[in-house]
């Protein structure tokens, strides 16, 4: 005896998740999106809304606004404040509490974009100080008690700066919990595969692209040469060659 449910309305989180997750913008996507963001245009989305006024989008919303302005705030919740605040924020059929929700996730946000900002000046440093560091198809740097929650993003920063597989790894204690991003042409999750089979891991896996893992302290220095050598043999003996993509 319920009415049809009304699924259009819900193509502005849609869009959102679609264009956060890096998804390519063709066909079917494409086309959820473009419908989104008409629908967040409405801001018939409570929690939606205020995300937009905290990151001040007065204008119609575009993929940009959704990837750079309103995506990391939700995603800043999960990072160094409370995972379930985007939930909340998304679901709230109140507007105050829409307005409090997005306003405590612009302020993790800031904080957490103060906290990769102090890791990647010490990542970069590091690299950059290390011997040898340029002949290396791998970049990799460890620090003390570096926040879990940005290791990721600066991985990914290193990446872009040097156009080579980046990890960036966490220590703390005994172990060390690292995650990696890499470049087209070199897989990074079937090389950390193979290094947790070698026991050089305590856990570890991932993707073409990505990868995360845990490791010893002891170890990490093991690690590093099997990731090194297991890229250069993807490589074989050829030079690591940036592609432009169009």
């Amino acid at each position: 005896g319920r009415p049809e449910p009304d699924l259009m309305q819900w193509l502005d989180i849609v869009a959102l998740g679609t264009v956060c997750d890096v998804v390519p913008l063709t066909g079917l996507n494409r086309a959820l999106v473009a419908q989104g963001l008409r629908v967040m245009a409405r801001r018939a989305n409570p929690g939606l809304s205020a995300l937009a006024d905290v990151g001040g989008v007065r204008e119609l919303p575009e993929a940009y606004h959704l990837g750079f302005v309103m995506g990391p705030r939700v995603n800043a919740g999960g990072r160094v404040g409370e995972s379930l605040l985007g939930t909340r924020l998304l679901s709230t059929p109140d507007t105050a509490e829409a307005a409090e929700i997005a306003g405590l996730l612009d302020g993790y946000n800031r904080e957490r974009q103060e906290i990769e900002a102090a890791v990647l000046v010490e990542a970069i440093e590091q690299v950059e100080g290390a011997p040898g560091a340029e002949d290396s198809p791998l970049v990799l740097a460890a620090g003390e008690g570096w926040h879990p929650g940005v290791i990721g993003i600066v991985a990914g920063r290193l990446k872009e700066r040097y156009n080579r597989p980046a990890c960036v790894v966490s220590l703390e204690g005994d172990v060390g919990k690292g995650s990696g991003r890499s470049v087209t042409g070199l897989d990074l999750g079937t090389a950390v595969l193979a290094a947790r089979q070698e026991g050089l891991l305590v856990n570890g896996g991932g993707h073409k692209m990505a990868a995360g893992f845990t490791v010893a302290r002891d170890r990490l220095d093991d690690f590093r040469a099997f990731l090194e050598t297991r890229l250069r043999e993807q490589l074989g003996g050829g030079p690591l060659v940036p592609e432009l993509m169009l």
